[in-house]
């Protein structure tokens, strides 16, 4: 098939000549906004806002790279030491990842980029689907029971 015929997505069912699609692009964005107007206040996790949420959801969905730092000595208060520290500096630099002691390391998760140049449409598609399953799970609703409501 030549770039120039349309073509339909066989998970979304979008008809696009570009690599991705603009309306499941914008459906995933309309999703983590009322993701973010019903997270649970007893969550763990509590985002600062829609952009966290969704890097957060990213790297839940398994979109991220990880960088692992061994820890010396006492394990378990050097790896909570560690956690405050790595999350402060991160934050201090304006960038975004994620940081849980991991046995005698430290996990960072850092989310990888969704932008149309980065990733392709089925790509795409299938972090939609892990990222839908990700809010299912821990907000308790589904993504088309959110959206619906929302609307």
């Amino acid at each position: 098939m030549s770039t120039s015929q349309t073509s339909g997505c066989p998970q979304c069912g979008s008809k696009t000549k570009s690599p991705r699609s603009l309306p499941q692009h914008r459906r995933f964005f309309a999703l983590v906004k009322v993701a973010m107007d019903n997270w649970p206040e007893h969550h763990w996790f509590q985002p600062v806002d829609e952009q966290h949420l969704r890097r957060w959801l990213t790297c839940k969905a398994g979109y991220h790279a990880v960088t692992t730092i061994d820890l010396d000595g006492d394990h378990q208060e050097t790896g909570r030491a560690a956690v405050r520290i790595a999350e402060s500096a991160i934050r201090a630099s304006g960038g975004v990842a994620f940081v849980r002691p991991h046995g005698t390391a430290l996990a960072i998760f850092t989310p990888l980029s969704i932008s149309f140049a980065r990733m392709k449409h089925q790509a795409f598609c299938d972090l939609c689907d892990r990222v839908a399953n990700v809010i299912a799970r821990e907000i308790g609703a589904s993504a088309d029971d959110l959206i619906r409501e929302a609307a």
